[in-house]
Order: C-alpha cells, then structure tokens, then sequence
C-alpha cells in the first residue's frame, strides 16, 4: 500500500500527520531528514551521502501494538476512549484507529462497553474525583495475547470486579487485566503501584524466535516487524563472536541482550526500571539463555563497576562491544565520557531521534571512535519520526602484545600501550 491513507479522525486526530503523503515519498523525507542531520553535525570521517536507503514497515496501517486512550463520559452517558486534541483537553472519541492492530481496536470496544455496563467512574481532572484515569492495551502481533491496562486514582474503584467480569466473557486473546493506581495529580500516565486483578501481570510477544515478556509499562518498540529487523541488523554488523561480551545499555527488558547472546560469549544488560529487568530474567529463563544477565540500575551508575567487573574475568577491553538504545534525550554525558575511556571494539547505537544521536556521535568520534555504517528503519509510517541505527568501531584497533613482549618491555622500561 503505497498511496495515501484515509482515515475518518482525521483532522481533528493529529496523530500521523503524513496521512495524506504516498509512503515512497514519506520514505524519502525521512532520509533526506537523516542526511541533513550527519550533515549539519558534519562528524568527523563520516559522508552523509552514504546513508542510501531506509528499510520500509511491511505492515502498514494497522502496525502499532499498543495504545493509550483517555477515558470521558458524555452529557448523555456514552463512554468516549481517544485522545487530547492538539493544545487542549478535550478528548476526541477513536474508534477503529487504521494504525492499530486490528485486535487492539477491537478490544478497545470490548473496554468501553465494559466500562460502560460496570458503570465505573471517570477520574475529572478538575475536580480530581473519580477512578479511571486512562486506559492502555497492549497486543503481541505474532502472539495475539493482550494485555489490558486501566490507570486509576484510587485502588478501590466501585465496579472493577464487574469490569473484569465482562471483559473475562468476551475472551479476544486477553491474558490480563492489571489496575495501575496512580494517585499523583497531573498527566503522568504512569507512577503508581500495580495490582493484578485478571489473569496475569504480563504479556508476550514473539522477537527473532524468543518470546519476551512485557508488562503494562514495560518499554518495546510500537513496530514488532520493524524492531525485529533492527535488532537483527545490529548482532550482524557488530559481527559478534563467542569470545566477545555485548554490554546492552537502556537494556528495557532485554530484547537486544537475548537476541545478540547465542552469537556472544556473553550479554549484560542494563536498565533503571526494576520491572523491566524482572521481565528480562523471566524471558532469559524461559527462553533457556543461560549466557544473559541483567543489572538493575542506572547505567552511569553501573557501567563502571561492570566493565571493571568483566576485565577482572579476562575480557580484554576490545572484546567489550556495546549497544545503544537511550531515550529520546540521547547519551548523558556522563555515559559518553564513560564509553570514551572504555573505548569499546564495537558499538552500535539506535535512536528515534537523529538530533540527539548525531550530537552524540560526534562526541563519540571526537574520541578515537568512527561511524561505519548508518541504516535507517521506518519504525513509524504516517509520521515523521524514524528509527536510526548506527554501527561505530575504534579508529586505531588495538594491537595484542605477545606476553614475551610485555616481560621484555617491562624489563627495559618500556611502555604497553592500551
């Protein structure tokens, strides 16, 4: 599907604003938009013309696994599920959204109906009264399981054991229900506590032949197809071996670490969010990888202490490789600073965000680190947001000293140079 998509939310829904743009053409955008970012950043060693070609969604519409929806009832009762309108807070009624999955939309109906019989209260952000605050769900698109989220005020909420009743009857591949009780003041979706109130806490997803695990706020790509590829792409251009550790920064739950580990002597995984490297050892279990272990954490806290850590097990600083998948915000510097003593083998980095990794990766390449390869993925269709990968490896490969050598060295007063 190559033309324009018509869609009936549209314009009041600002959600994919290349709508209206054939996708050859959305495509190309967003390589020109790449390119001008290398450009502007002019890293070092780097041409910009090189990056040819973006991988395309081969799904599309009806691609993202998952959405959020703000719940409101109407003057006349109706339960509307959608989302903000730009710059403001009303909500605009979505049903059937082409960009979903088609079981997510018609879960989406199941949640309103039942939400609607079980005559739960809507959280009134100005009168801060009421339960339900908003809604997410979640489907594997190779699985079919679903996992449906309801984010409330408060954890007694009048009407949840007929709200899962309902849903319980209609079954459409729903594995779990969990109530997140978030009784912050604000926006924040999420910040609370969960509780289990059907099924199971989880879901799962099938990536690369391993199934993975994911909770109601646990990170993944909204693209399943198009994140596989670039998982894939990057354990084949860090051209991995079984004498070399991968070392997953913003690790989520593990996707990379578990993909990369059977080519890696072993794979180490760092992520801040407890829950998600709860999940991470549940799927490395469950998957039989025994080579794979996950660090909770910030990763400037604990990088540190886990490249000291693999050195003290024989691992020489070149057989230390690394991805990268950080937030929109990019690297903290203090990371940055930290991969630039470390000077990794290999490193490859991937972001939704080409200003922050280019800003990155010129540092990266200020520091005896070179941009070897860029490849695009188109993460999002309808949008101008665009995945990119980037595959980095030492400028001056360390060269092993024989252990004769280094005696003799020492001998004379002569330096090693790492």
């Amino acid at each position: 599907m190559n033309e324009p998509m018509t869609c009936p939310h549209r314009p009041a829904c600002s959600g994919c604003p290349s709508l209206e743009v054939a996708y050859p053409q959305q495509l190309e955008e967003k390589l020109q938009t790449v390119r001008h970012w290398f450009a502007e950043a002019s890293i070092r060693d780097f041409e910009p013309r090189t990056i040819r070609s973006i991988l395309p969604a081969p799904q599309r519409p009806a691609y993202r696994n998952r959405i959020k929806l703000v719940p409101r009832r109407t003057a006349g009762g109706e339960i509307h599920l959608g989302l903000y309108q730009a710059g403001s807070h009303r909500v605009l009624n979505i049903p059937g959204c082409p960009v979903q999955l088609d079981g997510i939309n018609k879960v989406v109906e199941i949640v309103r109906e039942a939400i609607h019989s079980s005559e739960m209260s809507i959280y009134d952000e100005q009168r801060l009264a009421g339960d339900v605050r908003y809604i997410t769900i979640r489907e594997g698109q190779r699985t079919g399981q679903v996992l449906v989220g309801l984010i409330t005020h408060r954890e007694m909420c009048p009407g949840m054991d007929r709200f899962c009743e309902s849903i319980q009857r209609e079954g459409a591949g729903i594995v779990g229900i969990v109530q997140h009780v978030n009784e912050q003041s604000g926006n924040a979706i999420f910040g609370g506590r969960n509780i289990t109130r059907l099924g199971r806490e989880y879901m799962e997803e099938e990536v690369a032949g391993l199934r993975i695990r994911l909770g109601l706020s646990s990170f993944f790509q909204v693209n399943t197809a198009v994140a596989e590829a670039a998982y894939r792409s990057i354990v084949d251009r860090l051209h991995l071996d079984r004498r070399e550790t991968l070392l997953d920064l913003y690790s989520g739950v593990g996707t990379i670490a578990m993909v990369a580990a059977p080519s890696a002597y072993q794979a180490i995984g760092i992520e801040v969010v407890e829950e998600a490297v709860e999940f991470a050892r549940d799927s490395a279990g469950a998957n039989g990888i025994g080579n794979c272990t996950f660090r909770v954490g910030s990763v400037e806290r604990l990088l540190p202490g886990v490249v000291r850590d693999i050195g003290r097990s024989g691992v020489t600083a070149g057989r230390v490789l690394v991805a990268v998948n950080p937030p929109r915000k990019g690297l903290d510097p203090g990371v940055l600073g930290q991969l630039v003593r470390m000077r990794p083998g290999r490193m490859a980095y991937l972001s939704c965000e080409p200003r922050t990794l280019v800003r990155d990766l010129k540092h990266l390449c200020d520091h005896d680190l070179v941009v070897r390869h860029v490849e695009l993925f188109d993460m999002f269709p309808y949008t101008s947001k665009v995945e990119t990968l980037a595959i980095l490896e030492r400028r001056r490969p360390m060269i092993a000293v024989p252990a004769h050598e280094r005696a003799r060295r020492r001998e004379g007063g002569g330096r090693v140079r790492r």
